[in-house]
């Protein structure tokens, strides 16, 4: 059994209603739900949220609801309470452990069946990998480019010694950098023991694969919908198509 979960919540401060705020169309939600439901090797989806309009567009398409508790639906509640919370009620629900688990987030549109499905082979051929994610390549942020303000001035944010190449402006001089996208990760459920998980994404363990693609993002802000919009387009997705049969 390999389960999806969603999760997202009624309430949003950068973008309000965000995510069932309209692109191409249909709500930020559609999208992550439907690539959910084109896997071929999903067999059930469910949705944690407390929000009435992302149930029911998650019913009207046969996912499975996940009431959340109010204490995981405020700005302060951590995605990976959210996540270890689904993740029991998916056990009892189905009575078994799953395989592996899909996780994908309602603002999260960036993700295509293909890559959930290419995700799912790659753990299966590999027992040792303990999840999957999609990341973006984004070297214009460089960690060494990063400041912190301390007494109203720029510090390092990172510790530069860590770093045994020479120390440039290019933006590549470390080599690539590669921040997970939010758009999709796949774990095994031994995963679900943080302790082995790698900060700030306690979910994924530590043997971790990528899926390499550029653009992915959760929408935070009104940039983040332009984003979004434009990632679908590049793909097939328009008011009347979509990329799936």
């Amino acid at each position: 059994m390999i389960a999806a979960l969603l999760s997202g919540r009624k309430d949003s401060k950068g973008v309000p209603n965000k995510n069932v705020y309209p692109i191409l169309g249909r709500p930020l939600t559609w999208y992550p739900l439907a690539a959910a439901i084109h896997s071929q090797y999903i067999e059930k989806i469910y949705i944690s949220t407390d929000s009435d309009e992302i149930a029911k567009i998650g019913t009207s398409l046969d996912a499975a609801i996940i009431a959340r508790p109010r204490e995981l639906a405020t700005d302060k509640a951590l995605i990976e309470d959210v996540i270890k919370h689904g993740f029991e009620y998916i056990k009892q629900d189905l009575n078994e452990v799953p395989e592996l688990m899909v996780i994908l987030l309602c603002n999260a549109a960036t993700v295509l069946a293909e890559n959930i499905d290419k995700g799912i082979e790659m753990l299966r051929a590999d027992k040792t990998a303990d999840s999957v994610a999609t990341v973006t390549c984004l070297n214009q942020y460089n960690p060494i480019r990063a400041k912190k303000i301390v007494n109203g001035r720029l510090l390092p944010a990172v510790d530069l010694k860590q770093y045994a190449k020479p120390l440039t402006c290019d933006r590549g001089c470390i080599g690539d950098i590669y921040f997970c996208d939010a758009s999709l990760w796949i774990i095994r459920p031994r995963c679900m023991d943080y302790s082995i998980g790698q900060p700030p994404f306690l979910w994924m363990g530590t043997n971790i694969i990528p899926i390499i693609q550029q653009g992915g993002l959760d929408v935070d802000d009104e940039e983040g919908i332009h984003a979004t919009e434009r990632w679908l387009r590049q793909r097939g997705f328009t008011k009347d198509e979509v990329p799936y049969r």
